[in-house]
C-alpha cells in the first residue's frame, strides 16, 4: 500500500506539473472539472481533457478482461496488472523526452500519449488493488484514507483512556493494524 500510494502521489505531482494541472490519480477531480466546463461555462484548459474519462474506462475494461482471463485459468492477475501499470508508466516516461526537444510543440501526439498512458496507469493501479490486493487500503484516493486514519486514531486513543473493556473498546483496539496501514498509505 505504501509503495502504490507513493506512486500515485508521484504521478499526481508529475501530472499536475507536466499536464496542465491534471491529477491523474484522482479522476474524480477530472469529472468535476469537466462538469463545470459543460455546465458553468468555464474554460477547458486543453481539449485532451475530454479524453481522460474514456481513457480511464477503456483501461479499466482492459484490466478487467486481463484479470478475468487469469482467474479462468486459475492464476493470479497480480503480475499482469503490475505489468500493465509499469508499461503505461514506461510509455509516459518515454513521451516525456519529446517535450524537452526543440520545437516540442510539434509533438502534440506525444503529449496526448503521455496523458493517456498516465491515466491508464492509474486505472491499472486501481484494478490491481481491487482484484489482487483486496486487503490493502485504496492507494490513489487519499481523502478517504486520511479520514479513516483520523477515525482509527481517535478510536485507538479513546480505547486507551476507556475504563471499561467492552465489545466497543475491544473493537477500537483491534483497529491498530489498520491504523498502521493508513499511516503508511497517507504518509507515502
Amino acid at each position: 500500500s505504501a509503495l502504490l500510494s507513493g506512486t500515485a502521489g508521484y504521478i499526481d505531482a508529475v501530472g499536475f506539473l507536466t499536464l496542465m494541472g491534471m491529477l491523474p490519480a484522482h479522476v474524480t477531480g477530472e469529472i468535476v472539472g469537466l462538469t463545470t466546463v459543460f455546465t458553468a461555462g468555464h474554460h477547458l484548459s486543453h481539449p485532451g481533457r475530454l479524453a481522460v474519462i474514456p481513457t480511464f474506462v477503456a483501461a479499466l475494461v482492459v484490466a478487467a478482461v486481463v484479470a478475468r482471463s487469469h482467474k479462468r485459468r486459475g492464476k493470479s492477475s497480480t503480475r499482469a496488472l503490475f505489468a500493465l501499470m509499469a508499461g503505461s508508466l514506461a510509455v509516459c516516461t518515454v513521451t516525456g523526452f519529446f517535450g524537452a526537444l526543440q520545437g516540442a510543440s510539434s509533438y502534440g501526439w506525444a503529449y496526448a500519449l503521455r496523458e493517456g498512458s498516465i491515466v491508464a496507469a492509474m486505472a491499472f493501479q486501481n484494478a490491481l488493488r481491487r482484484e489482487a490486493l483486496a486487503a490493502a487500503c485504496p492507494t490513489t484516493v487519499m481523502t478517504g484514507n486520511l479520514m479513516q486514519l483520523v477515525f482509527d486514531a481517535v478510536d485507538v486513543v479513546a480505547s486507551r483512556f476507556s475504563r471499561e473493556q467492552n465489545e466497543d473498546t475491544l473493537a477500537r483496539v483491534s483497529r491498530v493494524p489498520h491504523l498502521k496501514l493508513m499511516i503508511a498509505a497517507v504518509g507515502s
